[in-house]
């Protein structure tokens, strides 16, 4: 049911259906894009982390000065989208029944699938480049 009380037609849904697959599809390739972007630039810094490994840092040390910048990113990421998706929400406003247009779960679901990505792709190549030794790193760059 439609907020006026009646029935949204088929059109109504095959257009929401449509739209919530485009969307998905959208969030499917952000994070596979986010992905190949934070970590290749954690791969990038193989050797700083190796250099840092070397004169004593502790793997935690260096897991979390590869992964701040990449968090840093997503989560800017973040931000930017879901105040451009809050102002594209009224546009959409009449393709939507049975939530609000800013409904706050929605929102809150796609920061953190970003949010997710962002950390995976953060502590997946720096944890690979934590379990080698720093004579490899140094010699792989």
């Amino acid at each position: 049911m439609t907020r006026c009380g009646r029935k949204p037609s088929r059109p109504q849904r095959a257009q929401a259906l449509l739209l919530g697959t485009l969307a998905g599809l959208a969030l499917l390739l952000a994070a596979i894009g986010l992905y190949g972007l934070v970590a290749t630039s954690v791969a990038e810094r193989r050797r700083e982390l190796g250099i840092r490994i070397a004169l004593g840092a502790t793997s935690r040390q260096a897991i979390v000065s590869a992964a701040l910048p990449g968090l840093a990113l997503a989560a800017l990421g973040v931000l930017i989208g879901v105040v451009a998706a809050r102002l594209a929400a009224r546009t959409l406003a009449h393709l939507v029944w049975g939530v609000t247009v800013g409904d706050p779960l929605t929102f809150a679901v796609a920061a953190g699938a970003v949010l997710g990505v962002g950390a995976v792709a953060t502590l997946v190549p720096a944890l690979r480049i934590v379990r080698l030794n720093p004579i490899r790193a140094l010699r792989m760059s």
